[in-house]
């Protein structure tokens, strides 16, 4: 007779998968379902021993030696942009393998954020992602590890860091393999990847990474095909797709992407790292969006104090950006801090370029640009991703908060506001960041 576990609700015969509330290999209590990867269900769970969130993959019936592989696959990789493994063991009697558990979101939601708000997203952002994302790769090419199934699905954006992390690895493949199956997404795979019998090695995951690249500056794939015999023509003897012909300012990177996109393995760049590379030396090269003209008297915002921690407030309004200024003195109260003022984002850039701030109060709508590019160009200064960022608009729709989500932005500020709803604010964010001592809050 089957004993029954008071415990997690099973009996030591069930094999079923596992519900909201169950005890898996002895530690982990699931929290719900998060989605479905290659060769098996994402959880959500809690080790009960840590107390720590992880993720965890349960593999579906018929593909468990697949999905060891997929285990051992990314255990062999140490990278902080490819999710970390765990552990291994039995989820009622099925395989499965313990992650790290990313809070955030997948590229894929955050393009469709930006495809609701009518946005791009803002070049520098992406090419920071793309450049990180490379980084993994090449991780995963050193560990004789191709992905082959790069896409912004795959990739998640950790809320408050902004660190992209790859996931699913369960199409990887050895490197430089013969394959025998075509798998992977259609409109991201290389044509090598979608002809049986042909070597596919790292220089694929270098043309999908390229393709994905095109989607995240465009809003737009590479090609559109019905189904994956018309993608295998389109990738194989499409011209290459241009990213001007969506953002005409962007035209220096069309020959980016055509060479890491080039049907010929041996065309494109020699790593994905080299691509990324090639990618951030063009984007230095582009021009800040022209300026409008300055009223010079509502720039000459500086607190008196030379030295201290530097707060950058970007707004065009002077009224309340002297509100936030006032507020950020009086979160800060006798901590020495010195609070500059920009009135566009190009000047914002330029003086968190020529001085780096550790805090931006940022106005959502600038003359020139909004407020997820400014913070963008911002990141690309040295350091520049450690700014803490306070984002303040008069209306902050769910879209809009999203898009700055792939920066790593948690802190927002409707407007209209006084000084004492600023230092609130700013006071919470000087804490966690030890600016301020606790007992300040």
């Amino acid at each position: 007779m089957a004993t029954h576990c008071k415990l997690c609700g099973l009996s030591d015969h069930d094999d079923s998968l596992p519900h909201r509330g169950a005890l898996v290999d002895g530690r982990y209590r699931i929290d719900g379902e998060l989605g479905e990867g290659a060769m098996g269900l994402v959880y959500s769970a809690r080790d009960v021993h840590l107390g720590r969130r992880v993720a965890i993959k349960i593999a579906t019936p018929g593909v468990e030696q697949a999905f060891t592989a997929e285990a051992a696959s990314i255990a062999s990789i140490d990278h902080p942009n490819v999710v970390r493994i765990h552990a291994f063991g039995t989820a009622n009697r099925h395989p499965m393998f313990v992650m790290e558990f990313v809070e955030g979101r997948s590229l894929r939601e955050i393009v469709e954020d930006h495809r609701s708000a009518n946005a791009k997203m803002p070049a520098h952002a992406a090419v920071r992602i793309v450049a990180q994302v490379a980084e993994g790769l090449g991780a995963a090419h050193a560990a004789g590890v191709v992905h082959n199934d790069v896409k912004p699905a795959n990739v998640l954006v950790e809320a408050g860091t902004g660190r992209p992390v790859i996931v699913d690895f369960g199409l990887a493949i050895d490197a430089l393999r013969r394959i025998s199956v075509v798998q992977g997404s259609p409109a991201y795979m290389a044509p090598e990847a979608s002809s049986p019998g042909e070597v596919v090695g790292p220089p694929a995951d270098q043309y999908a990474l390229a393709a994905m690249t095109f989607e995240l500056l465009t809003g737009e794939l590479p090609y559109y095909a019905l189904n994956q015999l018309e993608y295998a023509k389109q990738h194989q003897s499409s011209p290459r797709p241009l990213v001007s012909a969506f953002r005409a300012e962007l035209a220096p990177i069309d020959s980016v992407i055509e060479r890491a996109m080039s049907v010929s393995p041996g065309r494109r760049y020699p790593t994905c790292v080299a691509f990324a590379a090639a990618l951030r030396e063009v984007m230095n090269t582009l021009p800040m969006p022209a300026v409008p003209p300055v009223d010079l008297s509502r720039t000459a915002d500086y607190d008196s104090a030379p030295e201290g921690l530097r707060v950058l407030v970007v707004d065009d309004d002077v009224s309340s950006a002297r509100v936030a200024m006032r507020g950020v003195r009086l979160a800060f109260g006798n901590v020495a801090v010195r609070v500059v003022r920009a009135t566009t984002g190009a000047e914002a850039v330029d003086k968190a370029t020529h001085e780096l701030p550790r805090l931006v109060v940022l106005d959502f709508d600038l003359p020139d640009m909004d407020g997820v590019e400014v913070l963008s160009r911002i990141h690309e200064v040295a350091r520049g991703a450690d700014v803490r960022v306070l984002v303040a608009s008069d209306e902050l729709a769910v879209e809009q908060r999203d898009r700055f989500s792939v920066l790593g932005v948690q802190h927002f500020l409707p407007k209209p506001f006084d000084a004492t709803v600023v230092a609130e604010r700013v006071r919470l964010i000087g804490i966690r960041s030890g600016w301020l001592p606790r007992e300040s809050a």
